[in-house]
């Protein structure tokens, strides 16, 4: 059975988290030749492995959403400002 599509909403959730785990990935992969601690060490790199696999799993659900609507917003519309010239103050 097909999945239905996200909502905006839905779809915000998904990135925010997808957006967390990647920070968290980040981290653990940064911080991977300071920690000398064995513990912590296979603790960061199991945190490592659950992030990855969380983005696994959540970059398939934005899979093919569009990243804004087909047109932008009228009030982006508008015509370009003339350039200013550059006045002395005095």
């Amino acid at each position: 059975m097909p999945q239905p599509p996200l909502t905006i909403h839905e779809a915000m959730e998904v990135h925010e988290l997808l957006n967390f785990e990647t920070i968290c990935a980040m981290k653990a992969k940064g911080m991977e030749g300071l920690v000398t601690d064995r513990e912590l060490k296979a603790l960061m790199e199991q945190i490592l492995q659950q992030s990855i696999q969380a983005i696994e799993k959540l970059q398939p659900l934005l899979a093919g959403l569009p990243l804004s609507g087909n047109q932008p917003p009228s009030m982006l519309q508008q015509t370009p400002m003339p350039p200013t010239q550059n006045a002395e103050v005095k």
